[in-house]
């Protein structure tokens, strides 16, 4: 009883450092370390205090329960959970799928697969990345916003460079989900954001070493992949069941195609990190799975990715609905529209002290800001020593313009979304704001998940799937598998390196 009283008060402690740092004005890196170190600390001694059993600071909670469940779904329609998954097989593969199942792939399956792989890639996929960009915190988001804002504004002979070099990107896009399914797009875009980080690091070390400005390029670039922690770079109650969402239909996935294939399941559970819910588990007899045949294996595997991205879909239609549902009680004239926000105010400046950062730029002397060419030619035609008079969405500033018209404030221009929209309304109607972050996020991270599991290194279930094809063979003396890791692990570090400088 001793050592349950203890664990209490811990779990308590834990609770009340997890908020007072979540709510905290800490640097978000440094926020996302300590969270990190907290919850790590509060698992270790969990499993001391009551035996649970863990490993690399996370705690696994095994039970029986909810497996007589998955048997009961399983039996309703084996042949219907089989071609599902396998159809899931075919969207995250592509073409290339049809070397992935053991005997002659059925051409209605692959038909339907890839009708399914462009309505998702086509229809749903595209509103991922907006989302993202909202609804998660992630470090250089407003790095995506600046180079938006930087091609939009690039014209010219240079214009139609840029033409020729997104149409090239799009054509490599569209081949890879047609070739490869949302696992090789999701590689290649790894790919392509390694590619930018290791270009930037080589322009920083070629202007150092030949002594002229780099022009900030790293500070240009983000990083390709982060944390994500409910409470830290995702709203804490929506985020948590989110995540819940997506744990369960996950590991059930895998239960079921489990059973439908007649592999005994030897328990379930929950992973906690400290006092989070981390991630789920379905531990089928793995020595049984072993044995069964290519395409038996194959479905188990892909089911988890497959239930994600169904999921996703899912929730894509429930955002839809909510969306039109909102602006059909609410209509608005301004999503869409641009707008120009402050995103830093220099030490030197005149505007030091009055305006800061986040606020929105209205009007600069008398003239209507909306675009940052609006701003720039505005600020061209003022001169040193004028006073402005700053209009902001937090009020006016008279200010005196300092050399060559400037104030001292860095600006980005940014696009008034629907999640901006929301967020004034929730003042009035909170659940509106709730609805929007819990639907949005079990839109986005089912569908990160769903790609990101797929991906040919371990853990993830896309190189065990791949593995069964390639196992032992080699090219030129090197194994092929060993290869493709070394290419995924080596993309997945570079995308790391902007944490160095950000």
């Amino acid at each position: 009883m001793k050592k349950e009283i203890i664990a209490l008060a811990l779990i308590l402690l834990t609770l009340a450092g997890f908020y007072y740092l979540v709510t905290s004005d800490l640097n978000s890196i440094i926020k996302t370390i300590v969270v990190l170190v907290l919850l790590v600390a509060c698992s270790y001694a969990l499993q001391g205090l009551l035996g649970i059993e863990g490993e690399y600071g996370l705690l696994l909670v095994r039970t029986k329960k909810g497996l007589q469940l998955i048997d009961r779904i399983a039996k309703t329609n084996r042949a219907l959970w089989q071609f599902v998954a396998d159809l899931g097989l075919v969207m995250g593969f592509g073409l290339s799928s049809m070397l992935l199942f053991k005997r002659n792939a059925d051409a209605k399956t692959i038909l339907a697969g890839m009708f399914c792989l462009m309505l998702f890639t086509q229809f749903v996929l595209p509103f991922a990345t907006p989302l993202v960009v909202e609804l998660i915190d992630l470090p250089g988001g407003e790095k995506l916003g600046l180079a938006s804002g930087a091609l939009a504004q690039t014209s010219g002979e240079g214009n139609g460079l840029l033409s020729l070099f997104v149409a090239f990107l799009s054509f490599l896009v569209f081949f890879s989900f047609i070739f490869g399914g949302v696992a090789l797009a999701g590689a290649l875009a790894l790919f392509l954001k390694a590619s930018t980080v290791l270009l930037a690091v080589a322009l920083f070390i070629y202007t150092s070493l030949i002594g002229v400005p780099d022009g900030g390029v790293l500070a240009q670039e983000g990083p390709g992949a982060a944390p994500v922690l409910p409470g830290i770079n995702l709203p804490l109650l929506e985020g948590v069941l989110a995540l819940a969402v997506l744990l369960v239909v996950h590991e059930s996935a895998h239960g079921i195609l489990a059973r439908v294939c007649k592999i005994p399941l030897d328990s379930a559970g929950v992973v906690f990190l400290g006092i989070l819910p981390f991630g789920a588990f379905v531990e089928p007899d793995e020595k049984k799975l072993q044995r069964m045949d290519v395409d038996s294996q194959n479905r188990v595997l892909v089911a988890g990715s497959t239930a994600n991205l169904l999921t996703a879909s899912v929730f894509f239609v429930l955002f839809l609905a909510f969306y039109y549902g909102v602006l059909a009680l609410h209509p608005s004239n301004t999503i869409g529209t641009s707008y120009v926000e402050v995103v830093g105010v220099l030490e030197n400046g005149t505007a030091k002290g009055f305006i800061q950062p986040g606020m929105k730029i209205l009007e600069w002397k008398g003239v209507g800001i909306k675009t940052v060419e609006d701003f720039k030619k505005a600020v061209n035609d003022t001169k040193e020593g004028d006073i402005i008079e700053v209009v902001t969405d937090k009020g006016s500033f008279s200010l005196r313009a300092g050399k060559e018209g400037k104030v001292g404030v860095q600006v980005l221009q940014k696009t008034y979304t629907f999640g901006d929209y929301v967020r004034e309304l929730s003042s009035t109607q909170p659940l509106m704001l709730f609805l929007f972050n819990f639907l949005g996020l079990g839109f986005v991270l089912n569908v990160l998940v769903g790609i990101v599991n797929l991906l040919p290194i371990p853990p993830f279930d896309g190189y065990r799937i791949l593995s069964l094809k390639l196992g032992e063979k080699k090219l030129y003396g090197i194994k092929i598998m060993d290869a493709i890791v070394a290419l995924i692990v080596g993309a997945f570090l570079a995308n790391l390196l902007p944490w160095l400088w950000i």
